[in-house]
């Protein structure tokens, strides 16, 4: 009787531990199913992933915006544009506007807005149903940060229940030179109105030294140069800023034929035609 009693428990034991490990691999080879969990957790797991989501569209913007010499929508100038990417002139023949920091603040809160489905998307509607009500974020860009608020209120709603997540309720903070950036940009093209469209080359890179930044010019098209701004520190955002200036605003002066240098920064300059603002920005 004791040898059975001891068989039982022995089985019993197994078939405990047999239970364990198979919920443990069951939730293992499905981490992303939430539709058995509470609606508390369920909402703990979508607010944490629109967050990173959201954080990831902000370096987006900041990237892209800075790729476009500080804009999103078209720029207030004269502007070389491919398929991809717009270089807005800051100096034209003459001085055009250069972007201040309260544009790129705008612009940048303009691409956020204009991607900020692709998050919502994350939602599983099948699970929970979402509404939401958002405002433009509130971008501020300071020397060697920007931050970022999110005026978002998302609301989950499960059968009778609802869950309200306030994402303005924290900061989020993104390492970057942007400022500083953008006021090396002015200097340069201020510089090169007053060197009567010359540019000290050395002089300029003493001041990018000051700021672990590098400028490069490409001059590989007629009467023109692309200055791109490097940051060399890889987790500042962004890495590169471009910009443009001609010394003529005679169009049959500028080569914009294929050219044999590249310029190393995604487009090849040569790829670039030259665009007219034809309607003021408020008009978009």
């Amino acid at each position: 009787m004791k040898k059975g009693q001891t068989t039982i428990f022995i089985i019993i034991a197994i078939v405990i531990v047999a239970v364990i490990v198979f919920f443990i691999i069951y939730n293992n080879s499905n981490p992303d199913d939430i539709s058995t969990l509470s609606f508390k957790k369920q909402t703990e797991i979508i607010d944490n992933q629109v967050r990173d989501c959201f954080e990831e569209l902000h370096k987006e913007a900041i990237n892209t915006v800075s790729l476009q010499g500080g804009y999103f929508y078209e720029p207030l100038s004269m502007y070389l544009k491919n398929d991809l990417n717009s270089i807005p002139f800051y100096y034209f023949g003459e001085l055009e506007y250069i972007p201040e920091i309260i544009l790129i603040q705008e612009q940048i809160a303009l691409y956020i807005d204009s991607k900020k489905n692709n998050c919502f998307e994350l939602i599983d509607t099948d699970i929970v149903e979402y509404d939401y009500s958002y405002s433009l974020s509130n971008i501020s860009i300071s020397e060697g940060n920007i931050n970022i608020i999110n005026n978002l209120n998302l609301i989950l709603t499960q059968d009778n229940s609802t869950n309200i997540i306030d994402f303005s309720d924290s900061t989020i903070n993104i390492k970057s030179k942007l400022y500083g950036i953008n006021s090396l940009a002015s200097y340069i093209a201020f510089s090169y109105d007053i060197n009567k469209e010359s540019v000290c080359i050395s002089c300029i890179q003493e001041i990018a030294i000051d700021y672990e930044l590098i400028v490069e010019f490409d001059d590989s098209l007629n009467n023109m140069l692309i200055v791109t701004i490097y940051d060399i520190k890889e987790e500042n955002y962004p890495r590169f800023y471009n910009f443009a200036l001609s010394a003529t605003k005679d169009l049959e002066e500028i080569n914009m034929l294929p050219v044999e240098n590249n310029i190393n920064y995604e487009n090849d300059p040569s790829d670039f035609e030259l665009n007219f603002n034809v309607s003021s920005f408020n008009e978009q």
